[in-house]
């Protein structure tokens, strides 16, 4: 795996990342400290905690041919053009991806390689446009605010045969990676009928780059044979070097 800097965004159970880095990546946290006069000594500063994390990024989306992959090899499963899932990559889909989530008030993981940024957040605006020439791409300003989970106690008390409480048990009620749809990289994965080693690396790591690992790793163990045959039913393995990257760093805070 290459040591780039990639923006991976999990949430409503997909991984994407982007295909255009932003330029630059602001990252602010305001104080909370309070100003008190104090007789007979003035003004002075009282230190508070500081508040939620904001970021803001701006760049494009751009037309999903002007990426298209000029490197693929021989035993790749996608010499056809039509095997290629087009609308992974359409600036649309990734529009729907940010709004989709604002929309449905749920908050994503971002995790930024590299820069050891891992944290969730939440779409606090987000804005796109076409300019005139570059109808097909789509430009985008993006701003996100730190996420902490939060939610009710449940207590469960328990009593004896008398009815004396014996013992009172709280547990915080807070939103697990499943229920918000925060994506982490299985082991293995069954293929579905029609489906790709491209679309599952995009799907699964948010890279469809990936899929070279898999499809040498797969090969290697005899798991498949050129790749080319009809994989429906067959259990990839997604080896630990794909995972590493993506996984490991999105199922972390």
């Amino acid at each position: 795996m290459t040591n780039t800097i990639i923006f991976y965004f999990s949430g409503n159970g997909e991984v994407i990342t982007l295909p255009i880095n932003p330029g630059v990546v602001k990252v602010e946290r305001k104080g909370q400290n309070k100003e008190k006069e104090v007789l007979n000594l003035g003004e002075i500063n009282i230190l508070r905690t500081p508040g939620l994390r904001s970021l803001k990024i701006s760049s494009y989306f751009p037309q999903a041919e002007s990426i298209l992959p000029t490197n693929l090899n021989v035993y790749s499963v996608l010499k056809s053009v039509a095997l290629w899932k087009k609308e992974r990559y359409d600036p649309e889909y990734y529009v729907s991806f940010f709004t989709k989530l604002q929309e449905e008030k749920k908050p994503l993981k971002l995790v930024i390689t590299d820069l050891d940024f891992s944290m969730m957040m939440a779409v606090e605006r987000f804005t796109f446009t076409r300019k005139a020439g570059e109808h097909n791409d789509i430009y985008f300003e993006l701003s996100l605010k730190e996420w902490v989970r939060y939610g009710a106690t449940k207590v469960t008390v328990e009593r004896d045969a008398n009815g004396k409480i014996t013992k009172v048990t709280k547990t915080e009620l807070t939103n697990t990676d499943a229920e918000l749809g925060i994506v982490t990289i299985p082991s293995k994965h069954e293929v579905s009928e029609g489906e790709k080693i491209w679309e599952i690396a995009r799907r699964l790591t948010g890279d469809g780059t990936n899929y070279k690992g898999i499809l040498s790793s797969n090969m290697a163990k005899g798991i498949i044979g050129s790749g080319l045959e009809n994989l429906a039913g067959k259990t990839l393995e997604i080896p630990a070097e794909v995972r590493k990257d993506a996984n490991n760093r999105i199922s972390r805070l």
